[in-house]
């Protein structure tokens, strides 16, 4: 069926009219008003086609006189709604020459949709009505509903599961068995997750009565806050629906089975088609809900409240908006960060500090300092240091090594985010009051590493800050570690000389001392002071082990330095000695996972089983290689050590 333009009626239209009754408040001459919907290709001839009717357009003075200007914002907001509800892949129903059907409404102030269609069928468009359209679709049979259902079950779980399963779909109805709600297998840890599997958006227009078995197994077997329910999978085995309310239906069954409300309302989003935006708005108009959702869950209710606030054309409706902002001046603790990082691109006066306070508890230091970055963009003079605010109010919230972490995940994603003066204030604090393990997970404990690299890339302090940094330096020195030089740096304190003689570089390959010397100078920079060589009773205790004679290059450079320490300071990655080089090599040959090359040897180790790796012998013997824990042996990486050591970073 080849359409040029739908005519629609609020009314008409499931969705609509569920949308409209509560939060769209129209006359009822505004309900009757026809919209017509058309892809965007065709509206300049859709236009044309209701030349002389009363079609309301934005700077329309008849029609800013014959409507107020809160039912045009209204009706524009619909129409907006419309676009959504009704969108369909190219041709389905849609006359159109886009790649991608977007569709324009329009709205003719009158109830006469005989004129209407009159004008659009006199320049030769076709059209339909949306109440032909929102009839849905008859469901399907039970044993083909079944034979849906059944797939996954025999696909995932044993022979006596999926007995157990049909012999429970085709029965009467009744308690799930133990064999089925107790059932796992290597893709499934419950069946929970198969129904996901064996439903589709529109659960309930298939057949009711095995969609609603299988939602009564979800129900019975998920996790207590397990909300997805994909709803969507399968979908395009069926025909497109048009402003079936099916978002409504799926959380009016899952309620009706006995799952919370809110519950009810957050899983059904995940159902497939434009009805999923306009369920939870409508929660605005009955503001008790989410004081329920308060009792069951704190993260249900902030979840609830984020998916209320109106959006796809919802945030143009007047009366929408009214809704929103009585809840929020109700200060709820549901309006969490997320629900406020909407709200205050829609009603920044709305909010306050205090809706910043209650919402940044349990709240993650990323999405707090995002929210607050937004209030002073929205309002910069009545949110005038909230950033600033929130970084003091999360860090010093968090023990010391979670809000090292925290504070290196909010700098990665936006470092614009992170108070520079707040961040170096709450780090030399943890560094004066205990210089050698100032995040409690040891010296050489993940914190400190992720310490190295915040203060890397936090900008220099300045003023009293950088005084107590360079006091702190030079207080505390040696007892810093690896984190001595780069803050030593970043107070402007210059480096001491680097601890090494060049003198035991030069019985060594040429490029193999150069590239040693460039790497002492990098490292030092970087705070790192590379150990001694390995003992020539060390190296031929590894020769012995290996059962073949290192490359002369890698014997060299192994007996310069014996690796470089604890720290993933080399590419990233620790740079073995010889001794623990040999081990893993022993440990990667006796595991089962990707097959290890025999004649390699492991120099690096990424902390996630990668590594980079010298080969002992043979044709390519000095190269180094790459090897995925996951894959197995890779690409060559260099031809030679030296060069390889003399391309890396140190940090």
């Amino acid at each position: 069926m080849s359409i040029h333009a739908i005519l629609a009626a609020p009314d008409e239209v499931p969705v609509l009219r569920a949308v409209v009754d509560p939060l769209v408040p129209l006359s009822d001459e505004a309900r009757r008003f026809v919209f017509v919907i058309c892809a965007d290709d065709l509206g300049d001839r859709v236009s044309a086609a209701l030349a002389g009717l009363p079609v309301i357009e934005h700077d329309d003075e008849k029609m800013i006189a014959r409507c107020d200007a809160r039912t045009l914002a209204e009706l524009r907001a619909l129409c907006w709604a419309l676009g959504t509800i009704f969108q369909a892949p190219e041709g389905e129903p849609f006359v159109t020459e886009l790649s991608y059907c977007n569709l324009t409404p329009r709205v003719v102030a009158s109830p006469d949709r005989a004129a209407v269609r009159g004008a659009l069928e006199k320049a030769g468009l076709t059209v339909a009505d949306a109440a032909e359209l929102s009839a849905g679709r008859a469901p399907i049979d039970d044993a083909a509903a079944i034979a849906r259902a059944m797939a996954p079950f025999e696909e995932h779980f044993s022979p006596e599961v999926a007995a157990a399963a049909r012999a429970w779909l085709e029965g009467e109805d009744g308690p799930i068995p133990a064999a089925i709600r107790e059932a796992e297998s290597e893709y499934y840890s419950s069946p929970a997750g198969v129904v996901s599997d064996a439903l589709t958006g529109a659960v309930e227009r298939w057949n009711p009565r095995i969609s609603r078995k299988l939602l009564d197994l979800w129900i019975a077997c998920r996790e207590p806050r397990e909300l997805a329910l994909h709803l969507g999978l399968g979908e395009e085995d069926l025909q497109p629906e048009f402003g079936v309310d099916r978002a409504r239906s799926v959380a009016a069954a899952l309620e009706a089975g006995g799952l919370h409300p809110a519950l009810a309302v957050l899983a059904a989003k995940y159902c497939q088609g434009g009805s999923t935006w306009y369920l939870a708005p409508t929660l605005l108009a009955r503001p008790a809900i989410f004081t329920e959702a308060l009792a069951l869950d704190r993260e249900v209710a902030r979840a609830l409240a984020a998916e209320a606030v109106p959006t796809m054309g919802l945030q143009y409706s007047p009366g929408a908006l009214e809704q929103l902002r009585a809840f929020v001046a109700s200060r709820s603790p549901a309006l969490g960060i997320e629900a406020l990082k909407k709200i205050v691109e829609l009603l920044p006066d709305a909010i306050d500090e205090a809706h910043l306070e209650v919402a940044a508890e349990g709240a993650e230091a990323l999405a707090l300092c995002q929210l607050a970055a937004a209030l002073e963009q929205a309002d910069g003079k009545r949110f005038a240091g909230a950033l600033r605010r929130a970084n003091e109010r999360w860090m010093s919230a968090l023990a010391p090594a979670e809000m090292v972490a925290q504070l290196r995940e909010v700098q990665s994603r936006d470092d614009a985010l992170v108070d520079v003066e707040v961040a170096w204030s709450r780090l030399i604090d943890r560094l004066a009051a205990n210089p050698g393990d100032p995040f409690g997970d040891g010296p050489q404990g993940r914190s400190i590493g992720t310490c190295n690299v915040i203060v890397s890339s936090l900008p220099a302090p300045a003023g009293a800050l950088k005084e107590r940094l360079n006091a702190l330096c030079r207080e505390h020195g040696a007892a810093l570690g690896s984190l001595r030089r780069p803050l030593e740096k970043k107070a402007g304190i210059k480096p001491p000389p680097a601890p090494y003689k060049d003198g035991d570089l030069e019985e060594l390959p040429e490029a193999l001392a150069k590239a040693w010397k460039t790497a002492r100078k990098r490292s030092w920079a970087a705070g790192i002071r590379l150990p001694k060589g390995a003992t020539e009773k060390a190296l031929v205790a590894a020769e012995k082990a290996l059962g073949v004679k290192l490359p002369a290059e890698l014997r060299a450079s192994f007996s310069v330095h014996d690796g470089a320490g604890e720290d993933e300071c080399f590419r990233g990655c620790r740079l073995y000695g010889i001794a623990e080089a040999v081990e893993q090599r022993a440990w990667l040959l006796e595991n089962e996972g990707a097959p290890f090359e025999a004649d390699w040897l492991p120099i690096t180790d990424d902390g996630a089983g990668n590594h980079a790796c010298v080969v002992l012998r043979g044709k390519d013997a000095g190269a180094v290689m790459d090897f995925d824990h996951e894959t197995g042996p890779g690409r060559r990486l260099a031809k030679s050590f030296a060069a390889y050591l003399q391309g890396a970073n140190w940090e």
